[in-house]
């Protein structure tokens, strides 16, 4: 049973775009990934979009399966959050490496999926994890803002957790080698097993600093814009819906040209055929 875990206003937020729409219109894919193993204890959030109309700005309500069990990790005891927090980054460190020992691209969108505004975005029952908001930045901005800029998942908030320093994840190449392994079978968070205490302050209402994205505030009225292969394969498909819809009209007219041509004079003069004598 699903249920509505928080409501984002798009004023509040920058969404990430990747491939010509936002990231969290791909929550089937992410769904996909996550759904991988039966061992993992992260997911994320259902998001349901209300695009901006007139006046109103817009917002997602983003959906948990559940009974209303999870709230956000800041809500824990001091004392359980950083037990928390290793819990987390180990799921999302064991989620990536099973992405990319599976050799797909499906790492890419995963590192925009991984984006979040901050540690409000995380909700926990004490067991599992679930983001929400996620594919999407803090916005300053009002009206509906998207960037299609690369992103950096190492220089993110849950890749400071994890202390993984990753290139942009544009810049990654497809056939890159990665060592088979089950990542699964690890049972210990990675590197120290600990929290750096830098990104522990977060939750204390400290800010750490993310790397500024050009965005501006747009308006689609409700819909999102079409990308530009989109638009040139709409537009041959016009183009060929008219060619044989004219070519199919032609070809019916002189199968009924002798009817045509007995009727419409000029009509028969035109395409040869004489009046019956």
């Amino acid at each position: 049973m699903a249920y509505i875990l928080l409501r984002s206003s798009l004023d509040d937020l920058v969404l990430l775009e990747f491939r010509g729409q936002p990231v969290i219109l791909n929550y089937e894919t992410v769904a996909r990934v996550t759904g991988s193993s039966d061992r993992l204890r992260f997911g994320f959030a259902e998001p349901i979009v209300c695009w901006p109309r007139e006046n109103n700005p817009g917002e997602i309500s983003w959906y948990a399966e559940g009974k209303g069990q999870f709230r956000q990790l800041a809500l824990f005891p001091a004392e359980e959050r950083e037990a928390l927090l290793r819990d987390l980054v180990a799921e999302i460190t064991r989620l990536r490496q099973s992405v990319l020992v599976a050799g797909t691209s499906d790492i890419h969108f995963l590192d925009f999926a991984l984006i979040i505004p901050g540690s409000e975005a995380i909700f926990t029952d004490g067991d599992r994890f679930v983001l929400a908001p996620w594919g999407a930045m803090a916005g300053r901005e009002k009206g509906l803002k998207i960037s299609d800029r690369a992103v950096d998942f190492g220089k993110s908030f849950l890749g400071r957790l994890s202390e993984q320093e990753t290139p942009p994840v544009m810049d990654r190449h497809e056939d890159e080698k990665i060592e088979k392994s089950d990542p699964f079978a690890a049972t210990e968070p990675p590197a120290s097993g600990r929290v750096p205490k830098q990104d522990m302050s977060l939750l204390a209402g400290e800010e750490v600093p993310f790397p500024e994205v050009s965005v501006a505030a747009v308006s689609y009225d409700g819909q999102l814009p079409m990308s530009g292969a989109s638009s040139i394969l709409l537009h041959i498909f016009v183009f060929i819906s008219f060619f044989l819809l004219t070519l199919w009209a032609a070809l019916t007219i002189i199968g009924h040209s002798h009817g045509f041509g007995a009727d419409f004079p000029v009509i028969g003069k035109y395409f040869g055929v004489g009046l019956p004598a």
